[in-house]
């Protein structure tokens, strides 16, 4: 039997790009534009890996986002943010960001963090949603697989007894959400599976929490 606790996981603010007036525009960070590239997946998901990856880079730029002038990374960090760039899905098109695409294209370790002027559209930090450790393994386990098959008989019951264990949490009185161990198995091989839509250090450390209870 294993036993987790079903704790608020403390993610972080999303971030993405709004619309302004026609006329108006907005200055921006590099190192801003940088974060967005990291923070939001592809259309594909980003497994736990890839997004521990991102996380890395976010964890160099983040603290002075507008206040640095440049960033040292290191090669791994250029090559996950150049991935990041290259699959991001921009919903326009000017001067200003073909500067910064061609800044990251040629980024060997100094990432400079010059302003840039955008023209019609904001960056615009959103709260994220209070959600328990129960709220995203329900998302685990309700997730396609990834060839978009559908589910075999064995693999409909095991996921039927995690959602079975997650509902019986909700009538206990001390939060504890209680696995057998075969299903807390079959629990952490969708974890390894599951394609996230943003990158979170909540989500991060609710995997590494995971794994150090089997």
């Amino acid at each position: 039997m294993k036993e987790i606790r079903n704790e608020v996981v403390p993610t972080g603010d999303s971030v993405l790009l709004s619309t302004l007036d026609e006329g108006e525009s907005s200055e921006v960070r590099a190192a801003e534009l940088a974060r967005l590239c990291l923070k939001v997946a592809p259309p594909s998901g980003l497994k736990i890996g890839e997004m521990r990856k991102r996380q890395h880079v976010l964890d160099v730029i983040e603290p002075k986002l507008r206040t640095a002038k440049s960033f040292k990374l290191e090669e791994g960090h250029v090559k996950t943010l150049k991935g990041a760039v290259e699959s991001f899905d921009w919903p326009f098109y000017q001067q200003s960001l073909v500067d910064f695409l061609d800044a990251v294209d040629k980024l060997k370790v100094t990432l400079n963090n010059d302003a840039l002027n955008l023209e019609g559209f904001r960056l615009q930090k959103t709260k994220s949603a209070v959600m328990k450790r129960s709220d995203f393994l329900r998302i685990m386990v309700d997730a396609q697989r990834e060839d978009q098959r559908g589910f075999k008989a064995a693999e409909v019951r095991r996921r039927v007894r995690i959602i079975d264990a997650l509902e019986a949490e909700k009538s206990s009185k001390d939060d504890v959400i209680r696995f057998e161990d075969e299903d807390y198995d079959a629990l952490i091989e969708l974890a390894d599976l599951a394609r996230w839509s943003l990158v979170d250090r909540g989500l991060i450390e609710l995997y590494d929490y995971l794994k150090a209870q089997q």
